[in-house]
């Protein structure tokens, strides 16, 4: 129900501070609910579960226009085309998932939730403040073209993501009541996608109160000066569920 409020908000408003202020509230009631009408620990999973969805900020919106905008629409910028960045990439963060799989069951499998989860969201932060450094070109001044750089983030953020996603599948099965295991799994996994969904509206307002605010028109190079600002404060908020 609130996902599909959040979808009609998206629709109807282009207010990105109400857009993000009615996310968050909906956030907040999704939790308080389940500590109302959950017990305790399935409360507490799927808050911390919530959270991490939350707290990966989705700037996408900015950062397909950095990555894709001609040369006469920004300068100096990967310029990547919509076959690479679309195909290209989709194929090898596709592999590395594997590759990720494979590196959970031989490494991670035995160990504790706790420590996966720490594990994962440190790893995360770090690889993802490390892919920040394209939005300020300084892979360009150590000599690492753009594709390989963008290839090489890629393929390790969606190699960490599997370290997080396999056990919290395993962990929401195991919290699933006998008898309505159906009901209970989808009600949790549906949590996990508002928060996916309210990541992207904190992510456009972030967007907008820094002024990013690229649309393929021409000569917007001045659009990306504060983007790796945002990256960077999106990237950190990984962290916060940890604590």
């Amino acid at each position: 129900g609130l996902s599909l409020v959040l979808a009609m908000v998206g629709v109807l408003s282009s207010n990105a501070a109400f857009n993000c202020g009615v996310a968050v509230a909906a956030g907040i009631a999704t939790i308080a609910a389940f500590f109302i009408l959950a017990d305790d620990l399935v409360a507490k999973t799927n808050s911390f579960f919530l959270l991490c969805a939350c707290c990966y900020l989705s700037i996408e919106g900015a950062t397909f226009y950095f990555f894709t905008d001609a040369p006469s629409e920004y300068p100096g910028g990967p310029n990547f085309s919509p076959t690479f960045y679309t195909t290209v990439i989709g194929l090898v963060a596709s592999g590395t998932s594997i590759l990720g799989i494979y590196i959970y069951n031989t490494c991670l499998s035995h160990s504790k939730y706790r420590k996966i989860f720490m594990i994962n969201g440190l790893v995360w932060t770090f690889v993802n403040l490390i892919s920040c450094a394209v939005f300020l070109r300084w892979n360009l001044l150590v000599g690492i073209p753009d594709e390989f750089f963008v290839l090489g983030s890629q393929a390790l953020m969606q190699m960490v993501l599997q370290f997080g996603w396999i056990p919290g599948v395993v962990l929401m099965s195991h919290l699933c009541h006998e008898g309505m295991e159906a009901t209970m799994y989808a009600i949790m996994a549906g949590s996990q996608n508002l928060g996916s969904n309210i990541s992207y509206f904190t992510g456009a307002y972030l967007l907008q109160l820094f002024q990013v605010q690229p649309s393929g028109a021409k000569d917007e190079a001045d659009q990306f000066e504060n983007l790796w600002i945002v990256a960077v404060i999106s990237s950190l908020g990984g962290l916060v569920p940890l604590f």
